[in-house]
This record gives structure tokens, sequence and C-alpha cells, in this order.
């Protein structure tokens, strides 16, 4: 007789579980996310609108569906922009980026379906819901476009590979019909094409191949056909020559991003783990891809062709984000809004140890897999819960900033940016698309710009004017812990202008690394402010009313 916690293991209901994840990470989402545009949604979202509802012709049209954002074509994002606003007559920038979050349930939906087809029990696709379905990489997961451009072009690859490793005449049309989809949905979905290839090397189907490659080689230079943007990646390997150790740290780190689980600490603290587990995750996946590859005499199954091309497809992706972002600042390998490619890689490749253990050592393996995906998890919306709250409470200053000063939500005072940004608002509600919130933090906001503000509060600040910023530090016993509604917000006020910008808590320190440290710190742009002399005050926000103080400090503003 079976133990009761394998009978019920194998009972269909059971794996409902798989579900809990979704569930927890989608109810955080709509109890945190706002419908408020961000930088780059301006270029892709009313800017593309506007250029293809003006396009006197279908060519045109075409023009401004494939017109590259930075490097980047978004056919996929401008297709889900164009069909939603079709349908609806509206921009909700919130629902667009539920759609592109929609990606995390494809891309689990395929690890489920393929792990299911090679026998795997349902519980061994736990760690990968908890993987996914968590809070680290909330920058992409909180902005519109990014949500349509990262996770779609993860879900679109997959698919692709998906179809072709299934090694059947008609998948591999469909394969060749996704692959130049993909093509056109991101820069890196040019990758598609190599781990494609590799996936027809490894199941030796090789006039699969050669058509892979002729339509591989069409749809890549129907991408750079006309393609206006230089990118200077020229400077990356420049910098890959002088700097070869930065560069391979900076991609073990951000192999192994999916354990930088502090993120309020410094850089190089929160590099360590990640590093280690980088290193390790990588030397796995090219042991295996040798042995499954070379090693190998016959044609690998749909599985491993499925595994092979994903991983590959990720591990390239990876090292192209080490070369040509480790110069700008290797704190962008620990980016949240990247973080996806790493999740998903780290997904996969816990597919394939699970894989190649013999049923008895998966068993036994099995739950400190699983322990170590549920702390991933849980240790995650602990501490980057507190990330997520306080992006979300910039983005309300900074809607604040654009309803009241227009500038904000991107660019710098006179600039060609912030002039476009608040042109693109500007169209968006005159065609009635899209407003931003009235009011946007509090119903009393009107008396953040009252020329009378109330009299000054004895407060503990130290105020700093540095040539970017003008910082603000508190460092009494107060323990600042900013939620959804409530908030502390650095005002700058001048005799016309009125500036917010939210502050955050001070970091944790060694011994309370899941608490943080009494007080808080906010950092006013000074490129975003008109130049004046400005008194220094703080607003506390709680619930949906707001306490304005200001003190008798002032700072000048050139």
């Amino acid at each position: 007789m079976q133990p009761p916690h394998k009978t019920l293991l194998k009972q269909p209901a059971t794996g409902l579980i798989l579900l809990v994840p979704v569930f927890i990470f989608f109810a955080s989402f709509f109890y945190y996310s706002l419908n408020i545009p961000w930088f780059d949604d301006f270029e892709s979202i009313p800017y593309f609108l506007t250029r293809f509802l003006n396009a006197a012709s279908w060519h045109e049209k075409w023009e401004a569906i494939l017109r590259p954002n930075n490097e980047h074509r978004l056919l996929y994002a401008r297709l889900v922009v164009l069909l939603y606003t079709t349908l609806t007559g509206s921009i909700n920038f919130l629902h667009l980026m539920v759609i592109g979050n929609l990606g995390l349930i494809v891309i689990s939906g395929l690890f489920y379906v393929a792990g299911r087809r090679q026998r795997l029990a349902w519980y061994y696709l736990l760690p990968v819901t908890l993987i996914l379905f968590q809070p680290q990489p909330y920058l992409m997961t909180f902005t519109a476009l990014f949500s349509l451009q990262y996770l779609a072009i993860i879900m679109l690859i997959m698919l692709t590979l998906y179809a072709l490793a299934q090694n059947s005449p008609t998948s591999y049309g469909i394969a060749l019909i996704m692959g130049v989809f993909s093509t056109f949905s991101m820069g890196n979905g040019l990758l598609v094409w190599v781990a494609g290839a590799m996936v027809l090397v490894g199941q030796k189907q090789w006039l699969r191949l050669g058509g892979w490659i002729g339509v591989a080689s069409l749809a890549v230079f129907g991408y750079f056909y006309g393609y206006p943007v230089q990118q200077g990646n020229q400077e990356g390997f420049a910098f890959l020559i002088q700097h070869p150790l930065q560069v391979v740290r900076g991609f073990f780190v951000y192999a192994g991003s999916l354990f930088d689980l502090m993120p309020a600490w410094a850089v190089d603290e929160r590099a360590l783990l990640p590093l280690v587990v980088g290193a390790i995750l990588i030397m796995f996946w090219i042991v295996w891809a040798v042995r499954l590859v070379v090693l190998r005499t016959e044609p690998m199954s749909p599985w491993n062709g499925f595994l092979l091309g994903v991983t590959l497809f990720l591990v390239m992706n990876t090292a192209l984000v080490a070369l040509f972002r480790t110069r700008f600042n290797f704190e962008m390998m620990l980016w949240s809004s990247y973080r996806a490619y790493i999740m998903v890689l780290s997904a996969a490749v816990y597919l394939i140890f699970i894989n190649q253990l013999s049923p008895e050592r998966r068993r036994r393996w099995f739950p400190a897999l699983l322990g170590l995906a549920l702390v991933v998890n849980v240790v995650s919306y602990v501490t980057y819960t507190q990330q997520v709250i306080n992006w979300q409470n910039s983005k309300l200053a900074l809607a604040f900033n654009q309803r009241y000063n227009r500038i904000g939500l991107g660019g710098s005072r006179q600039s060609m940016l912030a002039d476009f940004i608040d042109q693109q608002l500007d169209e968006m509600k005159r065609r009635g698309w899209y407003e931003l919130p009235n009011p946007v933090i509090t119903a009393n906001e009107q008396q953040f710009l009252t020329n009378n503000p109330q009299g000054p509060q004895p407060l503990r600040l130290t105020i700093q004017s540095l040539p970017d910023y003008v910082t603000v530090t508190s460092a009494g016993q107060e323990q600042y812990a900013p939620g959804r509604n409530s908030c502390i917000y650095l005002a700058m006020k001048s005799d016309r202008k009125t500036y917010l910008i939210a502050a955050i808590p001070n970091p944790p320190t060694r011994l309370t690394i899941f608490r943080p440290a009494p007080g808080f710190w906010a950092a006013m742009p000074v490129s975003m402010i008109e130049p004046g002399r400005y008194r220094v005050g703080i607003v506390r926000t709680n619930s949906h009313e707001a306490d304005v103080r200001y003190t008798d400090q002032f700072v000048d503003v050139h």
C-alpha cells in the first residue's frame, strides 16, 4: 500500500497546486499596478499609433509598425497595441501590462506540456512555477512596453523552438513562420535562427537545416533593410578587449542573478552569490550540451531539442547582455528589467538536471530542489515587494511632476525627449485615448501647490546639492516602511513650481537584512527641475490624504 502523500500527489486535482504561485503573482500584480506610462512606452505606443493612423498608404503603415525603437523592431508589441486600441478605442497601460505578463503563462505552459510528454509527474513542474512567478523582474512586470517586449520574445522563441523540435513537416513550417515573426519582434529574436539550427543539427535533419538557413538569411536581410539605428556595438567589443575579466564576471553574475535576493544591498555584495551560482549553472549546461550534441550519435528527442534550443538562445542572450551592457554600469547585470531571461534559463536548466536523474535519484533530489525554489520565491517576495512599492511611488511622484510641470516621465528640462513625451500625452488626451490620473496621488494634492505652505516643522534632514541631484537624508529613529497608499515624498517648492520625488527607506544593515535601517533618503534630479530657489519640505501620504510640512532649508538650482 502506498503512503497517503504519494496517493494524494497522483490525484489530478492536486495538480492545481501548480497554480498557487500564478495566483499569488497576479494578485500582487493587480494590487500594486498603475495605469501610468513610462519612458519607452511613449514612442512605441501612442507615437506609433499616431504614425500608423496618419499614414496615407499601407506602405507607410508598415513602416510605422516596423520602425525600430532603439535597436529593436517591435512587431509583436505594436500589433498587440494596435489590436487593443482598435477594439477598445483607448490606451490602457495597465491592460497592456496584463497582456504582456500573460506571456509567463504561455512560457510555463510550454514547460508543462513538454515535461508531461516526457512523462514527468506534475509535481516536478512546481519549481518551474515558483521560479517564474515572483517579483524580481518588477521593472519589466510594471512597464507596458517591457512586458510586451522581453517576455514576448521569450514566449515567441520558445513557441518557435517547441514547434521545430517536434520533427514533423507541419511543425517545421510553423516554426519557420514563427521564426520570422520572432525576428521582427525584438533585436535578440535574430538568435532564434542560431538556436533552431543547433536543434536541427542535433536531430540530424540536414535538408530542413538548409531550408532553415535560407529563410534565416532572408529574415536577417529584411530585419536590417533600411535599418537606421547604430548602437555603438564596436565599443562593446573594445571594452571586452580592454576589460575581459569584467565582462566574463558580468556574464556569470547575470547568469546567476536569480539568486540576487537582497536588492537593497550594494552591488558588489549582491553579486557574490549570483557569481557562484552562475558559474555552476553555465558549466553544467556546457557539459550537458556537449554530451548531447557532440558525443551522441543518435538524433536527439523533441524534449532535448526543445530544451537545447531554449537554453542556447538564453545563454547567447546572456553573453550579449554582458558584452554590451557591462561597459555602461556593472549594476546592469543585476537589472530587474533583464531578469526574466535568467528566470526562464534557470527553470530550463532545472528541468534538464531533473530529467538526467534516474527515477530513484530524482525522488531523492526533488525535495531539496523544491525547497530551494520555494526559498527563492518567498525571499524574493519579502525583499522585492519593497522595491515594487518604491518604484510605484516613484512613478506617482513623476506623474505628479508631469501633470503639473509638464516633465517627469522621461527626459530632462528643455530636452527633445521631455517635449516629445509632453506632446504624446497631449495627443492621447486629444484623441480620447488616455489621460494621467487626476488627482495623481491624493485628493488634496492641490495643497502641494499652494503659495502659502504650512509653517516649518523641525525635521532632522541632511541636504546636499550635488552636480546631478539634490539629496535629502533622514537618519532619525523612525522606521520608514512605505506602502501602497502611504509614502514620504521630498517636496521642492519655488515661487512658480513644485516638484515631488519619492523617498526610499534607508538600506538594511548586515544585522537586519530583511528590515530597513531607520530613516529615509531621496534624490531629486537637478535636470528635471527649472532653475530657481526652492524650499525643501516633506509630504506624507496616508490612505487618500496628505500632510505637507516645509522646513526653513532652501536649495538653489542653477
